[in-house]
């Protein structure tokens, strides 16, 4: 991974498109910023608590990588349920965050450090990193 760096993935589940994962890795300062969404028709299934842990796996491989921030919109109550489960905990709203649709929304940042981190919990699968 290079400094300034992006890692995207795409989920799939049975060989379906299930959902995206992506990473925004800033090594310099020893932090990423995660994005992620999953189908409906995959919700309630672990796709995204499995799909986040093996980023995060993936993330704090890389030994630069220290802090991992997960900003989630507010009333995002599955995502909060899945950085809950994962450890990462809330430190407050970032007030007008992103642009949604034709308007800003306010999200609450989610952050987990290497120290937070329970690396025997890392599920199977696999990042498969297609970059040349």
């Amino acid at each position: 991974m290079r400094r300034g760096a992006g890692l995207h993935t795409v989920i799939l589940v049975g060989g379906e498109l299930a959902g995206q994962c992506e990473a925004w890795i800033d090594r310099f300062h020893g932090r990423s910023e995660l994005g992620l969404w999953v189908d409906s028709r995959f919700h309630r299934h672990g796709v995204a608590v499995t799909a986040v842990n093996l980023m995060i796996g993936h993330l704090f491989g890389d030994p630069e990588i220290d802090r991992i921030a997960a900003p989630i919109a507010v009333g995002n109550a599955a995502t909060v349920r899945v950085a809950q489960r994962l450890k990462f905990v809330r430190e407050g709203v970032m007030r007008s965050y992103m642009r949604i649709g034709n308007g800003r929304c306010d999200h609450e940042l989610w952050s987990l450090t290497r120290d937070g981190w329970d690396s025997s919990s890392r599920p199977g699968g696999q990042v498969v990193d297609g970059a040349r």
